[in-house]
């Protein structure tokens, strides 16, 4: 019997949502395959049940064809994001741009090529990673923004093909203890507000709550959004 495949976007950053997501995949007998910019010191580098695929989420025209080259897989997963922690007085086009390709069309181009296949050979899963940001607001407004925007591309596609099997449902983490932009002075500061509150999460607490959207919970929880936050 052939082993499901499942693909998350940003899996590549040690002690990050993706690859601890990643590694209760492979625990569970997946094969997975793995998008991210770059894969400088790997953690899966060479594991033969990890395909590992160099692109950036910036360029949607390419998305199809990284799809199609896949192959058929039973769970997406859109984990990855940025967050400039910008002022949006500060913001720039090229900016505004970037965060609202990764963040939001990105995912969605990811998700039509997904279904289109699934439509032939039967629905899958889809979790999508989105943020307590896109509850409670950013300091970056377009992060905030784009990640709202994610959660409601779940909600919207539960509406079109949830009565064809589909499951998509939505991930909404609070602050994580990640490696997630260590050096920028306002992560900073949110991280040390949450610490001072006890209200920061970890990676791993996260990718248990995905990989049992994406494999075990009810058929019955689809288009909801999970809250892992303080």
């Amino acid at each position: 019997m052939a082993k499901k495949r499942v693909l998350i976007t940003g899996a590549n950053k040690a002690h990050g949502i993706g690859i601890e997501t990643l590694r209760l995949f492979l625990a569970a007998g997946f094969e997975a395959v793995v998008v991210a910019r770059h894969f400088d010191d790997f953690e899966f580098a060479g594991n033969p049940n990890v395909t590992a695929i160099e692109h950036d989420l910036f360029d949607l025209a390419g998305i199809p064809e990284l799809v199609k080259k896949v192959g058929h897989i039973d769970v997406l997963v859109n984990n990855s994001g940025i967050n400039n922690f910008t002022n949006y007085r500060d913001y720039t086009e090229e900016l505004a741009s970037r965060i609202l390709r990764v963040n939001f069309l990105a995912p969605l181009e990811l998700t039509k090529a997904v279904v289109a296949d699934w439509e032939k050979t039967g629905f899958g899963r889809i979790v999508n990673v989105s943020s307590i940001a896109a509850e409670r607001g950013n300091r970056d407004v377009f992060y905030g923004a784009t990640k709202a925007a994610l959660t409601n591309l779940a909600k919207s596609l539960y509406l079109l093909d949830g009565d064809k099997g589909l499951i998509i449902n939505t991930v909404h983490p609070g602050v994580v203890t990640s490696n997630w932009y260590p050096e920028n002075p306002v992560r900073k500061i949110i991280v040390e507000e949450a610490k001072k509150t006890d209200k920061l999460i970890s990676p791993e607490a996260v990718a248990k709550t995905i990989f049992w959207l994406g494999t075990e919970s009810p058929s019955s929880i689809n288009g909801e959004v999970i809250r892992v936050a303080a």
